[in-house]
């Protein structure tokens, strides 16, 4: 059984780097990482701006985001978007899987195959953005909410906001989710961030 398990997982990886070198060359620009994301970490990286200065106008992120965005903009552009655009939709399907699994879908691995192929998934590919990973902050949150983290739930809740308008209604639920904890629980999820 086990070794069944790591065919399984070693023929997704050559799956996803096949996807990987096949995506590098058929993906169309996007626009987000084009106009705005690549341009001022090159810029941030040679030391021409500050972020949140004129060098850097068109950057709405969060400082946090710019972290995430610094390895994907650290290589060639299209290896960079490609990058974005792969761990993006495996955040995606995986949480889908995960979440499904979780509340006992008789079959998680299509719910996540839908949901790469739904419409919102698919437009990662041609404007790759950080929601995916406003999601998994979303996902973990939810998680340790359920679980009485609190550490963990301001760490992911700090995930999750770095797009504010994904995060909008969640994070007010997640911290509804946690109003009977303790005093000092309730102050670690907010010091956190």
């Amino acid at each position: 059984m086990r070794r069944n398990w790591v065919i399984f997982i070693a023929l997704g990886w050559v799956g996803l780097l096949g996807i990987f070198a096949a995506l590098y060359r058929l993906l169309p620009m996007g626009s987000d990482l084009y106009l705005w994301y690549w341009p001022i970490t090159q810029r941030w990286l040679a030391g021409e701006s500050h972020l949140y200065d004129d060098a850097s106008r068109g950057f709405y992120l969060p400082p946090w985001g710019f972290w995430l965005l610094l390895p994907f903009t650290s290589w060639d552009i299209l290896w960079g978007m490609t990058g974005l655009v792969v761990i993006s939709i495996a955040i995606i399907t995986g949480v889908s899987f995960s979440y499904a699994r979780e509340a006992g879908a008789p079959l998680p691995q299509l719910i996540a195959l839908l949901v790469a192929l739904n419409p919102y998934c698919l437009i990662v590919l041609f404007a790759p953005t950080l929601d995916a990973w406003s999601l998994l902050g979303t996902f973990i949150a939810y998680r340790a909410v359920r679980t009485r983290q609190p550490v963990l739930t301001g760490a992911a809740i700090l995930l999750a906001a770095v797009r504010p308008h994904d995060a909008l209604l969640t994070i007010p639920a997640l911290l509804l989710g946690a109003r009977r904890w303790p005093p000092l629980a309730l102050l670690k999820i907010v010091v956190i961030p």
